[in-house]
């Protein structure tokens, strides 16, 4: 009679580990969302009189569902770009500096948490 207490205590663990293993299965869902690139934008520009230096004066642009910022860059015909800027408002001038003269390129792209959007692009020849 004592070896069925025993058998128990020497068993319980198995039997409790078996009370908690069970199979499931579930399927996972996961979503995407492409961040779009601003759908206008609307702007002035300044060249310099050798049109080696190029302001960009940003004074409207398309709002990008769920961006809470926006990031532009310049692209200058030598290749050298401005610090990006990351905005929160609808305005911005920025200007870049050129070894020579040429087209200038700007982007704006939407910002959403820690991910970056496709980009529009706009561009002027000094």
């Amino acid at each position: 009679t004592a070896a069925v207490p025993a058998l128990l205590i020497v068993l319980s663990p198995a039997l409790a580990q078996a009370a908690f293993m069970a199979a499931t299965t579930s399927t996972a869902s996961l979503g995407t969302y492409a961040i779009p690139a601003p759908a206008t934008a609307s702007w002035t520009h300044n060249c310099s009189t050798n049109g080696r230096s190029y302001t960009l004066n940003l004074t409207s642009y398309g709002h990008v569902s769920k961006a809470g910022s926006y990031l532009v860059i310049i692209t200058a015909p030598d290749g050298t770009t401005s610090n990006p800027q990351i905005i929160t408002s609808d305005s911005l001038t920025l200007t870049q500096s050129s070894a020579r003269r040429g087209t200038f390129t700007f982007t704006i792209q939407a910002l959403v948490g820690t991910w970056t959007g496709a980009a529009f692009t706009g561009s002027d020849t000094c």
